[in-house]
């Protein structure tokens, strides 16, 4: 049987010369650390080794559980059934992913001047100055040794992960991040000067890395085994980056505190980088000088993270205006500003180093995690989503790692709904006793005590009544590890109320941890029972939560988000086309990210607003007066059609649309070939999946076309409202009332340009601007009895309105969907058809928007399992 197994092997192989794709970069884990020969050597004794190539890697002496290779899509398929995983090796130079984050250009005068950090911890280099810890920077490198700012600072350490020959930084991003953890400028100093210093190169001068580099790195530092802290000025959307994601949990689990930059892509709520959004990681976000007090920074990206609601970031730093060195410092310059949240992490890296210098017990993450948020300055009227526990404050920081006992601790501390904006979203919409689903969030356990614990079990004290929680059902079964624990959360009301009233509650988690050496307690000679080498203590967490009767009807809204899709795991392409630079949608499309501002809008008008993150067959129709849909992605089932059609025709359940784009020929053009990972990005579906939208609301006579428009609206819509990036409806029922938009241009594809230019190829006219003017106004908005349709979501999106919000439109909607009335200056009588109309040709298109989707869909994944076998 063995050789039989040898001589298939053997025939797979060679059958594959001729027939395989061409070689792609990927990454190799296993299951154990061993050196890169022998890792090689079990590669080449299954696949052999004239079909995969190594990925120059420069650390081969120390031992590693994963490497690179350059192999056939058709070997590694093979090889996957023999090792741990292999994923690609993600390139961090075309997508929104791992760059490094450089620094804007910026008027100092908008942040309210200039600001070194590092001065705030004059103080505390009276008795610290950060000597008795390490700090790795993961960035561009490290200047020339004669750096007169560096001249006097204790680097270990100088490795150049990259491909790239030289290992100094000759982008100056790598030297501005180490100035502020240890630099020795007058003007703008580190703010632990003493700290030993490791300057890994993981970024060229070009800015482009891989994964690879960074395992290298990382497996490197474990390898070392007397690394404290480690600087992360860099982060992406992809918090699926299992191999990225993995090696962070082995590191914080070795004890190493890693401190990561939360992003630039505020004021849009959801756009968390990774992995500054796990909660291992010390995430941070920025702020503004502002008088030294330091409002958010405009740019900073906020939370919640998704699909949990974490609490994000964990706190802020000065991000605007920074002062740090620059890379050839003269008698007239020594410093200059630079802001990002990259420059806000190495100023709390800098404290993190003077904590762990401070500190009596075996320093840990959760320990440095636990001084950071307690001792932070909370910012006024600003919510946990954007500011975490506050504006770091060094001084105090630093005495709490000299006074610190190990302990146990929870983040947020408490949840008090009356405590608003700091609770926001929670605390904007009283809880009722049919809010659909309850209120969900992420709890943090931070365990300074050892890395390795449990819940022994919980209590819930709710002496008023009414409240119920729920919690994960194997919590008090699962082992927690490393340091840290993340327990989801449901609050509901389960009794009906007539007036509002408050209600107070207390959490108690009773918690187990292995005592590993991290702290000391007294035993007795000659004892060896086990109960000493375990510490259980009660944590509690009080809730106050304000709760009322529920609306009327009319006033209950259900938004709908389980049908929504993001990336990663998925490419959705980005609601807007006018925007190449970055074609990756990964706000997630919830009334709490991107949609924020619309939600606060609607509950400044009076309506009670429900997430709806199922499938339709799980809510009560009579309970609500509209569904709302917006950017909706995904497919809907044909038991979801069903449901939503009768609740609309017999339980007055009113619909609104908010489409986007869809078009074949421009899903075409937003696929992309990556040149680094030698990898074809192509989209699973555009901004909204028409197609699926068009078989939900077809027995109703509705349908979109493919022909995407945008430009300017009127009036009636509201102040300076664009339509970007939408469909037009093509198909109407009798007697619905169609609203035109003259002044809206149509967008062509690269392939009708390029038709255009083939035709015209020897006339002197020839015209290359994609967008063209329809023969007839399009139609984007439609109406009849309670359902509300329009082509497009960017004049309710944060992240993509051009001008100002379409808040009449979004009235009248409301008001006909929920009330049946209509607004005649939205839908004047004059828009009326008389007959079922068709604008198109060929009907909307009810295939499936890609064959791209079917690989992220969760109904299409559903319905494969309920017909397998």
């Amino acid at each position: 049987i063995g050789i039989m197994m040898w001589i298939f092997k053997l025939l797979f192989l060679l059958l594959l010369r001729g027939c395989c794709s061409e070689r792609k970069r990927y990454i190799v884990e296993f299951d154990r650390f061993a050196s890169i020969e022998e890792h090689y050597d079990f590669i080449e004794k299954k696949v052999g080794r004239k079909f995969w190539q190594a990925v120059p890697s420069i650390a081969k002496e120390f031992p590693r559980d994963s490497i690179g290779i350059l192999a056939q899509s058709e070997i590694v398929k093979y090889l996957d059934q023999f090792v741990k995983r292999i994923s690609l090796d993600t390139s961090y130079h075309n997508l929104k992913n791992k760059t490094s984050d450089s620094p804007h250009k910026i008027d100092i005068r908008k942040y309210g001047g200039t600001i070194a950090p590092g001065l705030s911890a004059k103080k505390v280099w009276q008795w610290n100055n950060g000597s008795k810890a390490r700090v790795a920077i993961f960035d561009t490198g490290l200047t020339h040794g004669d750096h007169p700012h560096f001249i006097h600072c204790d680097i270990e350490e100088r490795i150049n992960w990259t491909s790239e020959p030289t290992m100094f930084d000759e982008l100056g991003h790598g030297t501005f991040v180490s100035s502020l953890i240890a630099g020795h400028a007058q003007e703008c100093p580190g703010s632990a000067p003493g700290t030993r210093i490791l300057a890994y190169k993981v970024f060229t001068n070009d800015q482009i890395s891989f994964t690879s580099w960074f395992l290298d790195a990382f497996n490197y530092v474990l390898y070392r085994n007397d690394v404290d802290i480690i600087n992360l000025s860099v982060g992406g959307p992809d918090f699926t980056d299992l191999p990225f994601v993995d090696k962070v949990l082995q590191l914080v689990a070795s004890g190493i505190t890693v401190v990561s930059a939360m992003g630039n892509d505020g004021p849009t709520w959801g756009t968390l980088n990774s992995p500054a959004d796990m909660a291992q990681v010390i995430g941070v976000g920025g702020t503004d000088v502002f008088e030294k007090g330091g409002g958010i920074s405009s740019f900073s990206s906020r939370g919640p993270t998704r699909p949990a609601k974490r609490i994000k970031p964990d706190l802020t730093a000065p991000a605007a205006g920074v002062l740090g060195s620059i890379l050839s410092p003269n008698q007239n310059t020594q410093c200059r500003a630079m802001h990002g949240t990259s420059v806000a992490s190495p100023s709390v890296a800098g404290v993190a180093a003077l904590i762990a210098s401070a500190t009596n017990f075996k320093r840990n993450p959760a320990m440095i995690k636990q001084c950071l948020i307690e001792t932070a300055d909370r910012i006024k009227d600003v919510s946990i989503f954007v500011q975490g526990a506050g504006r770091m404050n060094t001084q105090r920081a630093a005495e709490c790692g000299k006074l610190y006992q190990p302990r146990i601790t929870l983040f947020p501390n408490r949840l008090d709904l009356t405590d608003c904006p700091y609770f926001s979203p929670f605390c904007d919409q009283p809880l009722t006793p049919h809010t659909f689903g309850g209120l969900s969030f992420a709890l943090t356990v931070i365990n300074g005590i050892g890395s390795t614990f449990r819940v022994l079990k919980y209590s819930f004290q709710n002496d008023q009544g009414g409240l119920q929680i729920t919690l994960p059902p194997k919590l008090t079964h699962d082992s927690f590890w490393p340091w840290f624990a993340e327990i989801g959360i449901t609050i509901s009301l389960t009794q009906n109320i007539d007036q509002s009233i408050l209600i107070t509650a207390v959490l108690t988690l009773t918690i187990e941890t292995r005592l590993l050496g991290v702290i000391e307690t007294e035993k007795p000679k000659n004892d060896c029972s086990t109960s000493q080498h375990f510490d259980i203590r009660d944590i509690t967490f009080e809730i106050k939560i304000p709760v009322a009767p529920a609306k009327e009807r009319k006033h209950r809204l259900l938004w709908d988000v389980g049908h929504s899709l993001a990336y990663p795991p998925a490419f959705v392409a980005r609601d807007s086309l006018r925007q190449q630079s970055d074609l990756l949608d990964w706000f997630g499309d919830e009334p709490w990210t991107n949609f924020r501002t619309t939600f606060q809008y609607l509950l400044s008008q009076g309506y009670e607003i429900d997430i709806l993150r199922h499938d339709f067959i799980h809510f009560d129709a009579t309970q609500y007066g509209a569904l709302i849909l917006v950017d909706s992605e995904d497919e809907f089932t044909p038991d979801e059609i069903l449901k939503l059609t009768h609740d609309i025709r017999h339980n007055n359940l009113g619909l609104i649309i908010f489409a986007d784009w869809h078009s074949p020929q421009l899903l075409q053009d937003t696929s992309f070939f990556d040149d680094n990972t030698q990898v074809r990005w192509r989209t699973a579906v555009g901004g909204a999946n028409i197609p699926a939208i068009n078989r939900l609301i077809q027995d109703f006579g509705f349908g979109f076309g493919d022909q995407v428009f945008e430009g300017h609206l009127s009036d009636i819509f509201g102040d300076d409202i664009h339509f970007d990036s939408g469909n037009a409806l093509v198909k109407l029922p009798k007697l619905a009332y169609a609203v035109t938009a003259p002044n809206l241009k149509r967008r062509r594809s690269n392939a009708q340009l390029q038709d255009e230019a083939d035709s015209l190829r020897r006339s002197k006219n020839r015209n290359k601007i994609p967008l063209e003017t329809p023969q007839t106004a399009p139609i984007i908005l439609a109406a009849l009895d309670r359902i509300v349709t329009f082509g497009d979501s960017a004049c309710i999106d944060d992240a993509h309105h051009i001008g100002g919000f379409c808040w009449p439109l979004l009235d009248a909607a409301l008001l006909l969907a929920t009330s049946g009335i209509r607004n005649v200056t939205i839908f004047p009588d004059a828009s009326q058809i008389g007959a079922r109309a068709s604008y198109q040709s060929a009907p909307p298109s009810t295939g499936l928007v890609s064959s791209y989707l079917a690989k992220y869909s969760t109904r299409l994944r559903q319905q494969r399992e309920d017909f397998s076998f």
